[in-house]
Formats: C-alpha cells, sequence, structure tokens
C-alpha cells in the first residue's frame, strides 16, 4: 500500500502501539534506519519461509513477488517499477546487491541528457539461482532455475538454466551439472536458507598455501 494511505487509515486506530505496529507491518519502504526493531524485512512485508537482512532497502515492494525459501544479504538496493520483479523458490542473495527495473529515455527529441520518462522491464529470477556479492541485475533480465551469478557481475542479458555468469557485462564462464542439479531439484533437496548460519565456515576450505606452510 502507499505510504501516506497507510498512514491515513492507522489514525484510525485508537492505540498508539496498534496504530505503530499498523505502520510497520504495512508501510511499503521500511528498512532498519526507520525502524531499529526490525529483524526480518521479509516478515514485514509478508513474504513466508524468507529471510531479508534489516538494512535492505526495497523501493516499490508491492511490485515484487517472492517464492517461498529466499534469503537476501544486506544493503540490497532493489527499485521494483510497475514492471515487476518476481522470485522463484530457494533464491540466495549475497550482500550489496542492485535490482534495477526502470532506466531513464536518453533517446528524448525533448532535452538532454535525458526526458522526465521511466522506461521499465521486469525481472525474473527463478527457482535456486545463487547470486553473488555486489551483482547487479537491469531489467529485462531473466535468469533461469539453477544458474549462478558471480560477485560483482552486471547482468544485461538473460541467462540460461544452470549457467554460470561473470564479469562486466555479464558472460557465461561455465555451467552446473545440469544432471545432478535435475536430480536433486526434483527430490527436494534444498537447504533451509531463512536459518543459514554464516558464522560458520564450510567444511571444505579451499587451502592453496598449505604447501608453503611450516609443519
Amino acid at each position: 500500500m502507499n505510504k501516506g494511505f497507510v498512514k491515513f487509515l492507522s489514525c484510525f486506530i485508537p492505540s498508539s502501539k496498534a496504530r505503530k505496529a499498523f505502520r510497520t507491518k504495512y508501510s511499503p519502504n521500511i528498512t532498519q534506519e526507520q525502524n531499529p526493531h526490525i529483524d526480518n524485512l521479509a516478515d514485514v512485508h509478508g513474504f513466508k519461509n524468507c529471510y531479508i537482512h534489516p538494512t535492505s532497502q526495497i523501493i516499490g515492494v508491492e511490485n515484487l513477488s517472492m517464492g517461498e525459501n529466499c534469503w537476501i544479504g544486506g544493503n540490497l538496493n532493489m527499485t521494483a517499477s510497475k514492471a515487476g520483479i518476481k522470485f522463484g523458490h530457494n533464491v540466495i542473495i549475497a550482500w550489496n546487491c542492485n535490482f534495477i527495473t526502470r532506466s531513464h529515455n536518453y533517446k528524448s527529441d525533448k532535452c538532454l541528457p535525458y526526458d522526465r520518462g521511466n522506461i521499465c522491464r521486469p525481472i525474473e529470477i527463478e527457482d535456486c539461482v545463487w547470486i553473488g556479492i555486489g551483482a547487479m541485475i537491469l531489467g529485462g533480465v531473466k535468469i533461469e532455475k539453477g544458474a549462478i551469478v558471480g560477485a560483482g557481475s552486471v547482468v544485461t542479458k538473460s541467462v540460461p538454466k544452470c549457467a554460470i555468469v561473470a564479469g562486466n557485462p555479464a558472460k557465461i564462464v561455465g555451467w552446473r551439472d545440469e544432471e545432478v542439479f535435475d536430480r536433486l531439484y526434483a527430490e527436494g533437496k534444498f537447504e533451509v536458507l531463512s536459518k543459514i548460519d554464516t558464522s560458520k565456515d564450510y567444511e571444505i576450505i579451499e587451502n592453496k598455501f598449505k604447501p608453503f606452510l611450516k609443519p
């Protein structure tokens, strides 16, 4: 709902505590800076079994749809225009990512560098996609099932199923094992992303310096 409309409706709630709770739940662009007591923005916006870090900012949350069991890290900036952003299930997005569905009309014949019109294109992220830290996803992009977007990538074109892309602009640099992916997907072998403990190191640690270390 529109932020002003939410504030208007809350005026009819007599209890100040209930009024504050109503505004917190239904205001469209809440961040932790606006409400330091927020632990999970997914709860605020009504996304089930998902986690969105409280430092993330979503503009136009009413144009965002999200499946279950998604995890979004901190400092995310998302601008969801009327074109919309759609997430599937089991999507994981690392810190400092940007999703932008809106750009300016630089081809205008009225003024420079662009006019006030906006070009809006949707973004769709299918199931089991992993987007690395600092990536930027632009409007008109569809990232298909099982794809991986490398850290710092700028994705300007759609990404096929199980592809691994990296760079600026992002290009295909490898592929996941699609047969393994399809088997795990069919068996429902999904990590519970909303309960990930990022404080623990993974059991497999690559150490290229080990041969040079003293015993």
